[in-house]
């Protein structure tokens, strides 16, 4: 389906500025290049490497995007635990907006299926579809305050130089998880950042916050 007016990048951009976007792309190129760092200074052989490639990464941006934490008036980030309470994935939100963030394979591909993630799509019913199929028509969304609009953070390695993000898109998926219906590409978006973050040393990028574990309470029986 077409989205040819592009309704959901329109209304991100318009609660998410792109400050916040730009960082968040700070955030995953450092996340990759201390991740490489990390892996190389345990001189792991190279399957073992290449296993422990996509967990470092993982920890290390979820742990990034905490540090922007109230940097900006509204934004919060934390650490939520999934629904089966065997790990957590940083929660960003800002005014009606979700975003979390996922390693995938290509940028059409879809994360694996996660509940958590599940159920931050379930409430994303604030458009409608047009009766020929092809447009997505905003709604009023200060009308249903039980929506929200989700994100996905998105992101894989350079084919040829897996010490960088080789794609980083802002992807919006369906109330299912099953498909895209929108997405913002944040390198094409950003590309002089992409070429500074490429060629500077970033660990001067500060990430140090405080934020507290979101554990949801025992239902009583």
């Amino acid at each position: 389906m077409a989205s040819d007016n592009h309704v959901f990048q329109s209304y991100f951009d318009s609660v998410i500025p792109n400050d916040i976007q730009q960082d968040i792309v700070r955030h995953v190129f450092k996340g990759y290049v201390e991740a490489d760092k990390l892996v190389k200074r345990q001189e792991y052989q190279p399957g073992p490497a290449k296993n422990c490639y996509p967990y470092v990464r993982w920890v290390e941006i979820d742990n990034n995007c905490l540090a922007l934490n109230k940097k900006y008036p509204g934004l919060q980030t934390s650490s939520e635990q999934n629904i089966i309470r065997n790990s957590f994935h940083t929660l960003i939100s800002l005014g009606n907006v979700r975003i979390t963030v996922s390693a995938v394979g290509t940028p059409s591909s879809l994360p694996r299926t996660a509940l958590f993630r599940n159920d931050l799509a379930s409430c994303q019913y604030r458009f409608d579809i047009s009766a020929d199929q092809e447009r997505f028509e905003l709604r009023d969304l200060e009308s249903v305050k039980d929506k929200i609009v989700y994100a996905f953070v998105i992101h894989g390695p350079m084919f040829d130089n897996p010490r960088f993000p080789g794609f980083v898109h802002i992807a919006f998926p369906d109330e299912n998880c099953t498909r895209y219906l929108d997405c913002i590409n944040l390198l094409k978006r950003f590309p002089d950042l992409v070429e500074e973050l490429q060629h500077e040393d970033m660990i001067h990028i500060p990430d140090k916050v405080e934020v507290k574990l979101n554990v949801p309470e025992e239902k009583l029986l």
